[in-house]
């Protein structure tokens, strides 16, 4: 039985719906090992606690609150992880081994714990899947300039303390060495996973009435945060030149960010075309994808970081083609092409962006082949299951 000692900044939502590292955690226990998770909340918000299963133990720390300015960001990155300290102080007194440490990208997050932590662990994993700081500059996050380097530095330093790297797949992987260089055999690929492979049962026609939607509506549905890198600007605007051509669609957005005055600014120019629904609970959020007829993903060509983006796969849960709008040697924009489950444009201009669009609905006749091409791909690669047997034999316990 391994003890595995998994840090993060994030366990699960607030509203204490699972995310990937809660189903990670979980489902290594399901394997048979003892997990002890210590989540540091970077929101700061509590976190709603669910019974937690036996051999899993969940501890909760919130990050510093940063006070204004660049330099309060710097003393939330630069304290945060101290909050670890007395628990693997206490660990380290009490010779506590863990077979495992398991962290996640960014590392500066945590650099004192991940430093720390090495001490009572034998085998180290890092599952990194945005890099740093590429994607956060990349996402609008204000971080100066000069700053670059310095944290660039910092994040290398504590990526090649680990045993093992875990990027989502090649393109991601060749970015990071691209980036980081460093040992590419320590680099291995381990897919974003999920425990939800099948669809919700839900009458379709009840949840879009629910909404203000037309039973014959098409939705075209994206969930998630709306932030900079993005191309939220252009994905509207194009689907308003698409509608003003053809009746019936609807650009819906299943999230929150601070992109959401700009989304309620195209509501207004046309409610039957772009809705904003806003934040969902978890249940709530898979209802709707259940309902609705295509997932969309987005992000701007020079964002750079080849990222797979992790809400494609509720909407291959979902049995929904995928609309993806993302760069060229994307993983998930290679891989909706070779197991034909969606339509990929490479540009972030409205105007193709539109005609990919058209490109899709001209395609309604094959969305349920598409739908369960995409659902077949995901059970294969992408169950939760899978990827932790997989990842814990590579990390050799």
């Amino acid at each position: 039985m391994a003890e595995v000692l998994l840090i993060t900044t994030k366990y699960k939502h607030e509203n204490g719906s699972p995310w990937l590292v809660s189903e990670l955690a979980e489902e290594m226990v399901a394997q048979g090992s003892r997990v002890t998770v210590l989540n540091l909340s970077w929101t700061g918000l509590s976190v709603l606690e669910s019974d937690e299963l036996q051999g899993l133990r969940v501890i909760n720390f919130s990050a510093v609150r940063p006070t204004r300015g660049s330099g309060g960001l710097l003393g939330k990155w630069g304290f945060s992880s101290f909050k670890l300290m007395p628990f693997l102080f206490k660990e380290f007194v009490l010779r506590n081994k863990y077979d495992l440490l398991v962290s996640f990208s960014p590392c500066t997050a945590l650099w004192a714990a991940i430093f720390f932590s090495k001490m009572i662990c034998r085998k180290s994993s890092l599952i990194y899947w945005d890099i740093f700081p590429l994607h956060n500059r990349a996402i609008g996050k204000s971080i100066p300039k000069k700053l670059l380097p310095v944290l660039k530095g910092m994040e290398k330093r504590l990526i090649s303390s680990f045993d093992l790297i875990g990027c989502m797949g090649d393109g991601n992987r060749n970015v990071f060495l691209n980036y980081f260089g460093g040992d590419a055999e320590a680099v291995k690929i381990v897919p974003v996973w999920t425990s939800l492979l099948n669809p919700p049962l839900v009458a379709k026609n009840e949840i879009k009435n629910r909404h203000g939607f037309r039973e014959e509506s098409l939705i075209f549905v994206f969930g998630g945060q709306l932030v900079a890198g993005r191309g939220i600007e252009s994905l509207c605007e194009a689907f308003l030149q698409v509608a003003a051509e053809i009746k019936g669609i609807a650009l819906t957005f299943c999230g929150a960010g601070p992109l959401e005055d700009i989304v309620r600014g195209y509501e207004e120019k046309s409610f039957s075309a772009i809705r904003l629904i806003g934040s969902l609970s978890r249940g709530e959020y898979m209802d709707f994808l259940g309902a609705s007829d295509v997932g969309v993903v987005s992000a701007i060509s020079s964002s750079g970081t080849s990222s797979f983006p992790s809400k494609s796969l509720d909407y291959m849960a979902c049995n929904l083609p995928i609309l993806a709008i993302l760069e060229p040697e994307n993983d998930l924009s290679l891989l909706a092409v070779e197991h034909d489950f969606g339509v990929v444009c490479t540009a972030d201009k409205s105007a193709e962006i539109a005609i990919s669009i058209k490109r899709m609905i001209g395609k309604k006749s094959e969305f349920s082949r598409m739908g369960l091409n995409g659902n077949s791909y995901l059970k294969s690669r992408h169950s939760v299951s899978n990827v932790v047997d997989e990842f814990m034999r590579m990390s050799n316990v």
